[in-house]
């Protein structure tokens, strides 16, 4: 059974994902693209993890892991939400223009 299928995943898991990928003239990956199906599904993983990522920061504050542990797990919060907040900001602003 495919994640896609899944009720709640199919909302974030591409069902059939088409990748493209542009090369140099020595064969390097320069350019990657996905469909626009793919890419809709990619920006629902973004908003979930900017609605994810404040919550294990809550958690690593919350929990009695030792400082050291309570830190990583807060900075992997911080880390989700900022990370998955800048790419969905770069393609939907990517999408305006076009």
């Amino acid at each position: 059974m495919s994640l896609s299928k899944i009720p709640v995943l199919n909302v974030i898991v591409p069902s059939n994902p088409v990748m493209t990928i542009d090369r140099d003239s020595e064969g390097k990956p320069i350019r990657y693209s996905v469909d626009a199906a793919t890419e809709h599904k990619i920006q629902n993983q973004r908003i979930a993890g900017m609605i994810v990522g404040p919550i294990i920061s809550y958690v690593g504050y919350k929990c009695d892991l030792g400082l050291g542990l309570q830190a990583i797990v807060m900075l992997a919060g911080i880390g989700i939400t900022t990370s998955s907040y800048y790419a969905y900001k770069v393609v939907r602003e990517a999408q305006k223009v076009n």
